[in-house]
């Protein structure tokens, strides 16, 4: 994403680093902002993005992907752990009819409990891909750091 500035930059000493004035908004919101850029390659000026929706909606849905993997990783490993007890439960042999009996009602209520994880884990894994194409979407939309081009650059 590139940037117009307007007016002269100021840079500094080495001539590495320069202040720029940008025309932020629409209209009769329209107003002026400075930004900090810094030079990178040979004619290329970054810095943040004049857009103040850019910085807030990164982060929201940068934090909505990391509490959608943690919840992915507490549904697998609470799959994992009924799997290894129904493992368990079928190494087991029964020494009396009760007993029997016992381990058939365990197995049941555990592939029951299994069943409903893998739906978690499913569940979860759609939140994941959710929020990775939301954050994908506003990371090229709204980028944090972006070009600057303009008289002076």
């Amino acid at each position: 994403m590139r940037v117009r500035t307007y007016g002269m930059p100021s840079f500094s000493k080495d001539r590495q680093r320069a202040q720029v004035v940008v025309l932020v908004g629409e209209g009769q919101n329209q107003r002026s902002a400075t930004r900090h850029v810094q030079r990178m390659g040979f004619n290329c000026w970054l810095g943040f993005n004049p857009d103040p929706r850019a910085i807030p909606l990164n982060a929201q849905y940068e934090a909505e992907l990391q509490t959608a993997q943690a919840d992915l990783t507490e549904a697998n490993k609470a799959l994992m752990s009924l799997r290894g007890k129904l493992v368990e439960v079928e190494a087991e042999t029964p020494e009396t009819i009760v007993d029997a009996a016992m381990l058939k009602e365990m197995r049941a209520e555990l592939e029951d409990a299994i069943g409903a994880a893998q739906a978690t884990v499913s569940f979860a894994e759609s939140e994941v891909d959710e929020a990775e194409t939301k954050l994908a979407h506003v990371r090229r939309e709204l980028p944090l750091q972006v070009e600057f081009y303009g008289p002076g650059l």
